[in-house]
């Protein structure tokens, strides 16, 4: 969360010009929000969609209305704001941490930057427009570089990439740790080569640009020229948003330990989200696996039909897709951490000795299909 007075444009009611400016267009579009605000204070995240595609037609001006609505009826939450860091954030189970979810970001009208970030990209989610929540570190005026993350958005506009952080666009905590209301337009979508100077995000296709800078050059303020190979980050986008929320955030941290490999946190989040990807394929194939045998003890031994073994055998090869997608996974994963060096060989041994058995009773199912066949 940034220290200083946002300089910026306050919300107000601006007469005609004889040319519209682009700040005047976005005024009209934070009017409107404005508006709909006070007449429904409490709206619904439908109520704010529905609003939102009702009134505003290009992907532009929806994504300024839910910035607009979120700067203005989200309050920081000062209370909590040092107790979130977001290298911890992404990992385990949950994508969110404590109350930065949007339900609860709705119901206490409050949030840290995450629950900022997390709220504008399920509502740009929500008009179809791409939308990620994207976390790394911040630059004060002064240069100091605060340890707690901060996070943002990138969002694609028609056919171009760009982005915003609605959270330092809200207001201003003042020395005294007060929230200060105070609506900023300098943060909507601001050129990447502006944005770079006090927004650095962990993985470097987020900085949305061709040569990207490292952490260092970040540090320092060399940021004139890169010395980065070239980087093809639209691409690289398209391919993230094909996968998976969990393997997205395999990738994160996958990225993030490419981009700073001394870091610690980033290679025990790389190990425990590998560790989960293969973990939720072995218990996928577990499951399978366990329903064959069930298959195999009450029903195949005793009067077994090829309809029985059909299905038995469908539950054999589901077990084998599912045990060998971990092995796709495991392939590709090295331990960082001393602590996942014995998981990951566990999991190998595991792996190994399930598919000896579906070769086994792959074998089985074959001697006995041709068997039940023949006895026709």
């Amino acid at each position: 969360m940034k220290y200083i007075l946002e300089i910026g444009l306050i919300l107000a009611i601006f007469s005609g010009h004889a040319q519209l400016t682009r700040v005047d267009y976005y005024n009209t579009i934070d009017n409107k929000v404005y508006s709909f605000s006070k007449q429904k204070p409490n709206a619904s995240f439908d109520t704010i969609v529905g609003f939102v595609n009702a009134n505003f037609a290009s992907q532009e001006d929806k994504a300024r209305a839910y910035y607009t609505w979120t700067a203005l009826n989200i309050v920081y939450d000062v209370e909590h704001m040092n107790e979130i860091n977001l290298i911890q954030i992404f990992n385990i189970s949950t994508v969110s941490s404590s109350g930065q979810k949007t339900p609860d970001v709705l119901r206490n009208k409050k949030a840290v930057c995450e629950g900022y970030a997390n709220l504008m990209t399920d509502l740009c989610r929500a008009s179809q427009i791409p939308c990620f929540t994207v976390c790394g570190y911040t630059k004060n005026p002064d240069g100091e570089i605060p340890q707690i993350l901060h996070a943002w958005n990138v969002l694609r506009l028609d056919s171009a990439w760009h982005m915003l952080d609605v959270t330092w666009s809200s207001g201003y905590v003042n020395p005294t740790n007060q929230f200060v209301k105070r609506f900023s337009n300098q943060y909507f979508l601001p050129r990447p080569k502006v944005f770079i100077k006090d927004h650095f995000p962990l993985d470097p296709m987020w900085q949305l640009l061709r040569n990207p800078f490292t952490k260092e050059d970040f540090e320092r303020d060399s940021l004139t020229a890169s010395k980065m190979p070239s980087f093809n980050f639209p691409d690289s986008i398209r391919q993230y948003g094909a996968y998976s929320e969990k393997e997205q955030k395999r990738l994160d941290f996958l990225h993030y330990y490419r981009a700073d490999p001394g870091n610690r946190n980033h290679a025990h989040n790389l190990d425990v989200a590998n560790n989960n990807i293969i973990a939720d394929y072995l218990n996928t194939a577990s499951v399978y696996h366990t329903d064959f045998i069930e298959q195999a003890t009450k029903k195949l031994s005793q009067k077994p039909t090829l309809s029985e073994c059909k299905k038995a055998r469908a539950n054999l090869d589901s077990a084998k897709v599912y045990y060998n997608k971990a092995q796709l996974v495991l392939n590709i994963t090295k331990a960082n951490t001393p602590e996942y060096k014995n998981v990951f060989h566990a999991m190998q041994a595991a792996i190994d000795d399930n598919n000896k058995n579906i070769a086994q009773n792959t074998e089985y199912l074959n001697k006995l299909q041709a068997y039940l066949k023949k006895k026709r």
